[in-house]
């Protein structure tokens, strides 16, 4: 993604950037994805309150964040709509979504991809925020854990781990 958008800077500390800094590697892609469920947590909570000052607020807060993005490059507009448009099918049609995930994902495993990965992280996003399903990391994809730090470690010097325990 460019780096036109005048997001602000990665804050770890910031619960929503370190929720997809741990999916993605684009710092970019990160933010967009953060304000996506930044903006969506707003919608929610939209949902539960009357009209008044807070309402308008929060209306407020969640435009500046659409119009953030876009009104960002063609790339970053691109992509917060395909984000936009995946969240309302996952959310309205969880069934065929559903299946065209699985579809998909059988499809990655094969080494076909149709979707950019991009489009597949929007995707995972959009049914983790729907409810739907759990982004899946490769490592889920494929059926196994991620190897923990420590064994990974030993792997990568020819120690076993039993060994190392037993020093």
């Amino acid at each position: 993604m460019s780096t036109e958008n005048t997001t602000p800077d990665m804050d770890l500390d910031d619960p929503f950037i370190t929720r997809y800094a741990e999916k993605v590697e684009d710092p970019q892609e990160v933010l967009m994805r953060a304000d996506f469920a930044r903006m969506q947590h707003v919608l929610h909570t939209m949902d539960r309150i009357e009209v008044g000052a807070e309402f308008e607020q929060l209306t407020e807060q969640a435009d500046e964040i659409d119009l953030r993005w876009l009104d960002g490059s063609t790339e970053e507009r691109e992509a917060w709509t395909y984000l936009a448009d995946a969240h309302h099918d996952w959310k309205h049609a969880p069934d065929t979504m559903r299946r065209f995930h699985d579809q998909i994902a059988h499809d990655r495993a094969g080494g076909w991809d149709a979707l950019t990965p991009m489009q597949w992280h929007s995707q995972q996003q959009a049914r983790e925020l729907t409810g739907h399903g759990a982004w899946s990391t490769p490592e889920r994809e494929a059926g196994r854990d991620p190897i923990p730090g420590h064994a990974f470690a030993g792997l990568v010097n020819g120690v076993e781990r039993e060994q190392e325990v037993e020093r």
